[in-house]
């Protein structure tokens, strides 16, 4: 070999050397994100939902690729009333489609006064953020950002400065869902629910008999549902294994408080002979939907 062609050889191998790190950093996902209008229960007064969203958009333009401008999502979302924190995952997926985005994040502020461990009046901000995939419309993160001060004044400060403070890890959340959907995508997946009978629709073919449960746990509120005041429904996709287990959960309509995971667990305990089919035992796919309340009405207990 001439020692010319070495010499280009072996500049074609830096150059392949010093472009590589390049071409890994292009492949890596890039996202947008919009921010939609909080809902408030404001029992203090002067909350600035404006500014306090504004300083949420600031902080997430730093750690993502594209922040949908307010003016953009105001056209599609005019309002918080037009925020809906308990919709099915098609109804999710059709508002992402209309955001043209990746995810979109919104929240519901709760905001009351409170006696602390000294017994003087606390001012409490309870932000409970939602991060969703607007592919899926799947929730991704229900998150809460607590905040609190001895003055209703000082509170308003507190909620634009701190509200920022979970912008990292809901970044996180998006870019990790991002990667699991390109893992996904490049490799062949299989059918999850092959051989499964669906009975999502309710119409039960005549030679297949329902599981007959005998254990059926409610699942349990949570205190973050609780602090929420919310009433809102859960439906989730489950399966019902051939071998009296349960198999796949997934969620059909969200609300996020991790009332999802109360009913995943409500599911790990239940005991049930499984649904047959020409008297063998056959797994089957259904819906189940779960109501929480715990709305306070003026001086009444919260139903459950």
């Amino acid at each position: 070999m001439k020692p010319y062609t070495l010499f280009l050889a072996f500049v074609a191998c830096l150059c392949l050397s010093f472009t590589a790190p390049a071409r890994t950093d292009d492949a890596k996902p890039k996202l947008s994100v919009a921010i939609l209008p909080f809902q408030s229960e404001d029992l203090i007064g002067n909350f600035d939902e404006p500014a306090v969203r504004a300083a949420l958009e600031k902080a997430m333009s730093r750690e993502t690729d594209r922040v949908v401008p307010a003016s953009q999502v105001a056209v599609i979302v005019p309002t918080a009333a037009d925020v809906n924190l308990n919709p099915t995952v098609e109804e999710a997926a059709t508002l992402g489609a209309k955001l043209g985005c990746d995810f979109y994040i919104t929240a519901r502020v709760v905001r009351t006064e409170e006696s602390g461990p000294d017994r003087q009046p606390r001012f409490v901000a309870r932000i409970f953020f939602f991060v969703v995939d607007c592919r899926s419309g799947d929730l991704l993160a229900s998150l809460l950002t607590r905040l609190n001060t001895p003055s209703p004044d000082r509170l308003r400060e507190v909620e634009i400065d701190g509200v920022g403070g979970g912008s990292a890890m809901m970044y996180e959340i998006c870019e990790r869902r991002r990667e699991s959907d390109i893992r996904d995508a490049a490799r062949e997946q299989p059918d999850r629910f092959a051989g499964i009978v669906d009975l999502r629709s309710g119409d039960v073919p005549p030679d297949v008999t329902l599981p007959m449960i005998f254990q059926r746990p409610k699942p349990e509120v949570t205190e973050l549902a609780r602090d929420a005041h919310i009433e809102a429904t859960v439906t989730a996709d489950v399966v019902f294994l051939p071998d009296g287990t349960i198999g796949a959960i997934s969620f059909v309509r969200w609300s996020g408080y991790n009332l999802e995971t109360a009913v995943r667990k409500a599911f790990e305990r239940y005991r049930f002979k499984p649904a047959q089919r020409n008297g063998k035992p056959v797994g089957v796919r259904l819906l189940a939907e779960f109501k929480f309340r715990t709305v306070r009405a003026p001086d009444a207990p919260a139903q459950e």
